[in-house]
């Protein structure tokens, strides 16, 4: 429920009532949107969110790791031929539609990038100018037909103009196309196409559910595959160009443990170093996080040591992995405790949480207390733990402050320890919310398509 003060008796749903029936007008002030909308006052509740690549903390000593002003811009490299789909380019949104965004990627206060769209056409890749109150529909040109349906768009964007996406497709009569990888270096407006993902010898579903790059020109993707039993199968590719072309280095074939279990985090650095975590859903003892230094060929299995008071009614898992460096090193994790007294799903309580930070490149590892939700690191020191508990800790995980309850979960975004905003969701309703306080607060934006 919402908690309610005077004059602000709003529900959640009544605030997207107000956002559905105003207009959409585009702001003046790209910088300092202006606020109209009312306050949300959520209350306690889980989090599911998902958090974008986060920003390197400090070092042992306490002094802060350098954060490049500026990334340079990827080698324009030339294009694989042009591939020919059957079908019609992905239509973009008409000027002035009403924007459900599934997820955030804000580079400063007014620049981002979002994927949403409308109803259940919500595979669009959106860009912002004015601080998420308009968006344009810059959606790369994937070609589909009238029963061949996009089902989802994984994306990662490294600045305000940079940026990769590959849709997960349903299948055609003839089964399953091989995904490609869109990039774009002008903000969306011309999109450059990859080569097709080798899926040769891969039986039943694939489609992409994750991509990242550490720099321009290094990165990755993740195909989810089929699953069976416990297994749930995954294939990773690699890149060196930018994303023209793609190397299969993982495949239900390899020796590797990752294969087994949920994928809750997944991070490849430019040095070939990289961490996967995993929830086994209890079905095996410990947590532990896996980590390749050869840029997802091999990967090994490390136990992350919990305090001997986690009880094996415990289930943890491990999320929000971090590459700051080829030897500083981060992950969480979660745990949840049985309750003899609950049924259903309040059989489980939150439990203790835990950061885990290497500066040896994985041979040893500090544990610290968390909060428990999803981990954002920001310059100075600065952690958030993201869901609907949100702390801030200010010493590195050291020590942490509460910041708010809120009721709905979401996919955050922050670019500054107070700046942040959230694509949120409480069950069927959606409305893009911001925090100029640090999470205190929360406003409700009117996101649509520029009228422009």
């Amino acid at each position: 429920m919402i908690e309610r003060r005077p004059l602000l008796a709003f529900s959640f749903g009544w605030v997207l009532f107000l956002l559905l029936s105003a207009a959409c007008v585009p702001t003046a002030d790209p910088i300092s949107p202006t606020i109209t909308s009312p306050i949300i006052e959520p209350s306690l509740a889980q989090t599911t969110a998902v958090v974008p690549s986060p920003l390197p903390p400090t070092d042992e000593s306490n002094t802060p790791l350098e954060v490049p002003a500026e990334i340079p811009s990827p080698a324009m490299t030339e294009s694989p031929d042009l591939i020919t789909r059957p079908g019609e380019p992905i239509a973009r949104l008409a000027p002035g539609t009403r924007l459900v965004l599934e997820s955030i990627w804000m580079m400063d206060a007014a620049t981002g990038w979002a994927a949403g769209g409308v109803n259940d056409d919500r595979a669009h890749i959106l860009t912002t100018s004015n601080g998420g109150e308009t968006w344009r529909d810059v959606t790369p040109p994937e070609p589909v037909t009238e029963n061949a349906s996009i089902l989802a768009v994984a994306a990662f964007f490294l600045d305000a103009d940079t940026g990769w996406a590959a849709f997960q497709r349903a299948p055609t009569a003839e089964g399953f196309l091989a995904p490609i990888v869109w990039r774009t270096t002008d903000r969306g407006e011309t999109w450059m196409q990859g080569e097709p993902l080798d899926v040769s010898g891969f039986m039943g579903f694939y489609g992409p559910s994750r991509i990242g790059f550490s720099d321009p020109e290094h990165g990755w993707i993740l195909l989810d595959l089929d699953s069976a039993m416990m297994h749930r199968y995954v294939a990773i590719y690699a890149t060196e160009d930018a994303g023209l072309h793609w190397t299969r280095v993982v495949d239900p074939d390899t020796d590797a443990p990752i294969q087994t279990g949920d994928k809750t985090g997944l991070v490849l650095g430019s040095a070939g170093i990289g961490l996967l975590t995993r929830d086994l859903h209890g079905l095996v003892e410990g947590v532990s996080v896996e980590i390749t230094r050869d840029g997802g060929a091999t990967w090994e299995s490390i136990p992350l040591a919990l305090p001997e008071n986690v009880a094996v009614s415990q289930l943890c898992w491990s999320h929000s992995p971090v590459v700051f460096s080829e030897t500083t090193l981060a992950v969480g994790v979660s745990c949840r405790e049985w309750n003899e007294s609950g049924s259903g799903e309040d059989n489980w309580l939150d439990g203790a949480a835990y950061i885990f930070l290497t500066y040896d490149g994985g041979q040893i590892w500090e544990r610290v207390d968390a909060p428990g939700g999803i981990l954002m690191y920001l310059p100075g020191d600065v952690i958030l733990s993201l869901g609907r508990d949100i702390h801030r800790s200010e010493d590195g995980g050291r020590s942490w402050r509460f910041v708010k309850h809120v009721s709905w979960d979401a996919n955050f975004s922050f670019v500054s320890v107070q700046l942040g905003w959230a694509a949120a969701r409480a069950e069927d309703e959606h409305a893009l919310v911001q925090t100029l306080d640090g999470g205190r607060t929360w406003i409700a934006l009117e996101p649509c398509i520029s009228q422009e």
